[in-house]
């Protein structure tokens, strides 16, 4: 009997340490560039909630050489900003959402046709401390984006961690 209370005993306190090792805190974020960037290689996914249910994965991402939320309204402009997700413990995985603004009247969905006026999805996995973060909108997938002030938001869970505005003019 005594073996068994002992061997439960230590069997809760692996829960307990491995509980206490899953607790993830995100404690912030900061943005390490921003303005319009280019896409080295990339592939695309399709999955609910991006935009045109399409989510674009990138593995290298080359920022602007000087940051700018000043962006040229062109039909191919990529703009955004890169950033580093601060917390505890240092390497854990995180899930975030995101809520891109577009400006009234909206755009056209250049998949679905339908004018919107916000572009939402979420990233899975993401890890606490890489600096190789980014958040970025294609102005490709929209018919007639407007120009306007268009704001990019990260969210993790009810609190917003970073919100940058970019100005797209002709």
């Amino acid at each position: 009997m005594r073996a068994r209370l002992l061997g439960l005993l230590g069997f809760l306190a692996l829960l307990g340490h491995d509980a206490v090792a899953q607790t993830v805190v995100v404690t912030g974020a900061r943005i390490t560039w921003y303005g319009k960037f280019v896409l080295g290689r990339a592939k695309r996914e399709r999955v609910p909630g991006g935009a045109n249910e399409v989510s674009v994965q990138a593995s290298k991402v080359k920022p602007p050489m000087v940051n700018s939320d000043q962006v040229p309204l062109a039909p191919d402009a990529m703009f955004g900003f890169g950033y580093v997700l601060v917390g505890e413990p240092a390497d854990a995985h995180v899930k975030l959402r995101y809520v891109i603004k577009i400006p009234p009247p909206g755009a056209v969905d250049a998949a679905t046709g339908h004018a919107k006026l916000t572009d939402e999805g979420s990233f899975s996995d993401l890890r606490l401390g890489r600096g190789d973060l980014f958040i970025g909108e294609s102005l490709a997938d929209f018919k007639n984006p407007p120009a306007g002030i268009w704001t990019i938001q990260l969210w993790y869970g009810e609190r917003m961690l970073l919100e940058k505005n970019f100005t797209l003019a002709k």
